[in-house]
């Protein structure tokens, strides 16, 4: 047996009716806010996955985000891409009907004119920007990948373009569309705008060749091939470096020349493109060997005086068309077709290029969408309140504290008059 004070009493019915006021104020803020955790100790099994799903949901917004900017991106370079194709179709008109034999050298002279039309028009396109960021010009995005050089045609006063130079990089843009997954925003123009495999051959001898590093501490080099590093060990030979270039996944082949006896090295793209060759880390090899020129000028205008560099872009193709116009030779504009021919089919494989990666963007959309949507959805489940459960709880909180307080009333009520009677 243990003693029962008024005062015992009294902080039991207390405690009672203050539970019941914690209970009452939570159930009434669940039931305002339809929230139905507010601090952790509440429901901190609860409140853990709230953690998770909340920071899923900021990452697949940061996802949709990036997805949202990389279709608008390739959507703009798409439409670009496609008005140079319709421009170089006209160009390809107008040398079918320069090639007949009909036509004077008047009538060549104002199809050439209207081919130097074009060609201003495709260099406009190819300087084109997006939200004031150069779309071909890799991570040069401040500068316009393509500068002009004018000059005179012989017979043609006024001055024309002479030559279309690349003034950007190799570089590509991602962006992560998923946990893990980057897809490619941009095209460099010395690709999407080139005509024909380049090919570059040294005229530098290379008989004998071994590869030695000019910094004791470092007994290696390396050299980029379209960004691509490759390392080039000391000891390694003209053979050697051929095998490590073709197997570097990048679309040139590497051989040697030695047809006159003695070996030289020579570069070929597999698809159209402009190589960008760089010595890198203090190498000198692609310098040794007379492929790019000595003193490591910023490519693509660092190959070696000396080599024998062929390959044309887009535009030079255009170029050499008007010049033949011009100069009224059948025979130039004849093999200039050939060269537009080359031109819209590299082109055209970048057009495959975009849409296959816009169909990437648009499953990835989907997918985000969804992922979107169930996160929300068990994050609601989780944090939105039950409210029949809500108010069925309320209301037997309230019947609850109801009872507390009239059976307080009655145990409180006696006084110390009513224990002197």
């Amino acid at each position: 047996m243990y003693r029962v004070t008024t005062n015992y009493m009294s902080n039991n019915i207390l405690r009672t009716m203050g539970n019941h006021n914690r209970e009452l104020d939570r159930l009434q803020r669940q039931i305002s806010t339809q929230d139905k955790i507010h601090a952790p100790h509440e429901d901190p099994t609860g409140t853990a996955l709230l953690m998770l799903y909340r920071s899923k949901m900021v990452e697949f917004k940061r996802y949709e985000g990036n997805i949202e900017d990389s279709t608008a991106r390739l959507n703009f370079v798409d439409v670009k891409l496609q008005e140079i194709n319709a421009y170089l179709q006209s160009i390809r008109e107008e040398a079918l009907k320069g090639a007949n034999g009909v036509l004077t050298k008047s009538d060549r002279e104002k199809i050439a004119i209207q081919v130097e039309q074009y060609l201003r028009q495709i260099v406009q396109v190819a300087n084109s920007k997006f939200k004031g960021e150069s779309i071909f010009s890799g991570f040069q995005t401040n500068k316009e990948p393509y500068k002009l050089e004018f000059g005179k045609v012989y017979g043609h006063g006024n001055p024309v373009i002479s030559k279309v130079s690349y003034q950007g990089d190799v570089g590509i843009h991602y962006r992560e569309i998923d946990r893990g997954e980057y897809l490619g925003i941009n095209l460099p123009g010395n690709r999407a705008f080139w005509a024909s495999n380049q090919r570059i051959t040294s005229q530098t001898v290379a008989t004998g060749y071994i590869a030695i590093s000019k910094n004791p501490e470092q007994p290696y080099q390396a050299i980029k091939i379209n960004g691509v590093e490759i390392r080039i060990d000391d000891g390694d030979n003209l053979k050697t470096i051929v095998d490590k270039i073709n197997k570097a996944n990048i679309p040139v082949k590497a051989e040697i020349d030695n047809t006159s006896g003695h070996d030289f090295l020579v570069l070929q793209t597999t698809r159209p493109h402009q190589l960008w060759l760089e010595d890198d880390k203090g190498s000198t090899v692609l310098q040794d060997l007379g492929i790019i020129a000595q003193g490591g000028s910023y490519p693509p205008a660092n190959y070696a005086t000396s080599a024998v560099v062929q390959g044309d872009s887009l535009f030079d193709k255009i170029i050499e068309l008007r010049n033949s116009l011009y100069s009224d030779d059948i025979n130039g504009i004849n093999r200039s077709i050939g060269g537009i021919d080359q031109a819209m089919d590299n082109l055209r494989n970048h057009l495959a290029i975009v849409g296959a990666r816009q169909k990437r963007l648009d499953i990835a959309q989907e997918r985000t969408s969804k992922n979107i949507v169930y996160a929300n959805d068990i994050y609601s489940k989780i944090q939105g309140t039950d409210m029949p459960k809500a108010i069925t709880d309320l209301k037997n909180v309230e019947l609850s504290h109801q009872a507390a307080l009239s059976v307080g009333s009655r145990i409180l009520r006696p006084t110390l008059l009513d224990f002197l009677k």
